[in-house]
């Protein structure tokens, strides 16, 4: 039943904080505006129902190499004849 209550109120919290908050974040904000209402909510309650709802906070962009290699065909041939 408590899982039930807190489900609107945690996705409350994810859209007003853009859909960028994880589970650490999320958890922080509902103990601190909704303890008084539902008591302490631990971190695994806030993860679990996060996953049941289908949200997940922003991930970082990887950053992609500035420079690429050249193409093998233009390349110079071995001029130094290593082996």
């Amino acid at each position: 039943m408590r899982d039930e209550q807190l489900l609107p109120k945690l996705r409350a919290v994810y859209e007003e904080n853009y859909s960028c908050y994880g589970v650490r974040k999320t958890w922080h904000v509902m103990n601190n505006q909704h303890a008084e209402a539902f008591g302490p909510i631990a971190r695994c309650t806030v993860e679990r129902l996060m996953k049941n709802l289908g949200i997940d906070g922003g991930r970082r962009k990887r950053k992609k190499p500035k420079t690429r290699s050249a193409d093998t065909e233009s390349c110079p041939v071995d001029l130094v004849d290593r082996r």
